[in-house]
C-alpha cells in the first residue's frame, strides 16, 4: 500500500511539473489528484470518502510514509542539525557526574501536559524524545550523536528539534534532550494564560490587542452560561476571543512546573523532586508547519458532550514571521525572560545552529482553513505558486486567483500553516 501511494505521489508531482501543463489549452493546467487519495483510502481504510476527515492526520501519513519510502540512513556527522547537537551534547557532559545514568528524565515515556499547552506532534515516531544512552565519562549524551540517523528529503525539508531542558528545584542538577518534530501543534492559550504569558516576559498588553478578561473568578451560574456560549460558538462556528501565532508560540515554548505526580526523576539527589521544564528551538527547518489545534475534547460542565471546535481568531502575518525569541540559547536559565520592556528580544546566542548558520525568518506560503462546526466542515487551501508569486485559492474543484491583499491573515479557521525559510 505505500508503495501503491508512493507511486501516485510521484506521478501527481511529475504531472504538476511537466511541461505538457504549460500548453496554451487552460484545461491542461489543471491536475487531479484522484490517485494519492485512492493511495491514502487503501493504505488507511479510515480515510474514506464523504466522511469526515482531519487534514492534519492525512498531513501526518503523507509526510511520514513518503519519508518511511525515501529514508536513508547515514552518520551522525552528516545530521543537518550536527553542530547544535554536539553543542548540546557537551553542555549536558559537562553537567553529568561520574558514572552511569540510570533513570533520566529523557529515558522516561513522556506523560501527557497536565498544564495548559499540551504538545502534540505530527508523529510519535517523530516527535519521541531522542532518548540519553547509557554512558561513561567519554561516550556522548544525546543518542542522536551516537547512532545512524534516518534521513529523507521529508526530514531534510521539514523537520525542526525542540531541545527540552529540566531543572532540578533542589539541587539545580540539568538535563537536556531532544525532540524531532515534522511540525509543531500549537495550543490556543485562554485570555488568562495570554495575560500571565506577558507578565512574565514584560510584554505590555497592548502588543497584541488582547482584552484581559477572565472566566476563572466567575460564579457558578456565569460559568454555566459561559459554558453554553463556546458550546454555541464550537457547533456554529461562532468565534471566541482573538489571538495572534506569536501567542500560541509564546505559549508553546513557555516553561512549566514539574509537581506532584509530574515530578522528575533527578540523577543527583536520586528521587523525584520539583523540576522546571523549559522548550527551545534548537534546529530551524526550511519549511515550518504550524498545526493550531482547534480540535479538542472537553467536557460542558459536567455535560460530557466530547469534543469542540476552537473557533478563536488568530492572526499570522504573510511575511517577517520570527522565530529568533525561540532559539535554543547556551547556558540560559529556564523562565528567565527574553523581552524587553518593549516586548522585543534580544539576539540569540550567535553559536547557536539556528543563528549562526540559518534565517530565523519566514513567510507564509500556503493555508488550510477549516469551516463549519464539529459535526461537519469543509476544508479550503490557500496557496502560493512559487513559479509566478501570485496566490490561489483550492476549494475542492474550484480554483481562482487571489491578490496578496485577499489572503486572509484574520481567521478563525485556519489550521495548518507552512511558512517557508526567508
Amino acid at each position: 500500500a505505500r508503495h501503491h501511494f508512493v507511486s501516485h505521489f510521484a506521478d501527481l508531482l511529475s504531472a504538476v511539473w511537466s511541461n505538457r501543463r504549460r500548453g496554451s489549452n487552460s484545461r491542461d493546467m489543471h491536475v487531479r489528484a484522484a490517485g494519492v487519495t485512492r493511495g491514502i483510502i487503501e493504505a488507511v481504510p479510515e480515510f474514506q470518502l464523504y466522511s469526515q476527515q482531519d487534514a492534519h492526520e492525512a498531513l501526518n501519513y503523507i509526510l511520514n510514509e513518503l519519508h518511511d519510502e525515501l529514508v536513508v540512513y547515514v552518520p551522525p556527522e552528516y545530521h543537518p542539525a550536527r553542530r547544535i547537537i554536539k553543542l548540546i551534547d557537551a553542555e549536558q557532559r559537562n553537567v553529568d557526574f561520574d558514572g552511569p545514568r540510570k533513570d533520566s528524565f529523557a529515558n522516561r515515556p513522556r506523560s501527557g501536559r497536565s498544564s495548559k499547552m499540551a504538545r502534540n506532534s505530527l508523529s510519535d515516531s517523530k516527535a519521541e524524545n531522542i532518548k540519553v544512552a547509557e554512558q561513561g565519562e567519554d561516550k556522548p549524551a544525546l543518542r542522536q550523536f551516537s547512532e545512524k540517523c534516518a534521513q529523507s528529503i521529508i526530514s531534510d525539508t521539514f523537520q525542526s528539534l525542540i531541545a527540552q531542558k529540566v531543572v532540578c528545584s533542589k539541587c539545580g542538577y540539568s538535563s537536556r534532550s531532544l525532540e524531532e518534530h515534522l511540525d509543531l501543534s500549537l495550543a490556543m492559550p485562554s485570555k488568562h494564560q495570554v495575560r500571565e504569558l506577558k507578565k512574565s516576559l514584560q510584554i505590555p498588553e497592548s502588543v497584541s490587542g488582547q482584552s484581559t478578561g477572565s472566566d476563572e473568578n466567575k460564579s457558578g451560574i456565569s460559568r454555566f452560561t459561559s459554558g453554553v456560549a463556546n458550546m454555541a460558538r464550537s457547533v456554529f462556528g461562532m468565534s471566541g476571543h482573538s489571538l495572534t501565532l506569536e501567542d500560541c508560540l509564546r505559549a508553546f515554548f513557555s516553561s512549566e512546573n514539574l509537581e506532584g505526580d509530574e515530578q522528575y526523576y533527578c540523577e543527583k539527589c536520586k528521587s523525584k523532586q520539583d523540576a522546571t521544564k523549559g522548550y527551545s528551538l534548537a534546529h530551524l527547518p526550511e519549511v515550518m508547519c504550524f498545526h493550531l489545534k482547534r480540535f479538542n475534547k472537553t467536557n460542558y460542565s459536567g455535560w460530557g458532550l466530547g469534543s469542540q471546535k476552537n473557533t478563536t481568531q488568530v492572526s499570522y502575518p504573510l511575511v517577517g514571521l520570527d522565530l529568533r525569541p525561540y532559539i535554543y540559547e547556551t547556558g540560559a536559565t529556564i523562565g528567565s525572560s527574553r523581552s524587553n520592556e518593549a516586548g522585543k528580544y534580544p539576539s540569540a546566542d550567535p553559536s547557536s545552529d539556528c543563528a549562526a548558520s540559518s534565517s530565523t525568518l519566514y513567510d507564509l506560503f500556503a493555508i488550510v482553513r477549516h469551516s463549519g462546526g464539529i459535526n461537519g466542515g469543509h476544508y479550503i487551501s490557500n496557496c502560493k505558486n512559487p513559479v509566478n508569486q501570485e496566490w490561489y485559492e483550492f476549494d475542492d474543484e474550484y480554483i481562482r486567483q487571489l491578490s496578496a491583499s485577499s489572503v486572509p491573515t484574520v481567521s478563525s479557521e485556519a489550521y495548518l500553516l507552512f511558512l517557508l525559510e526567508a
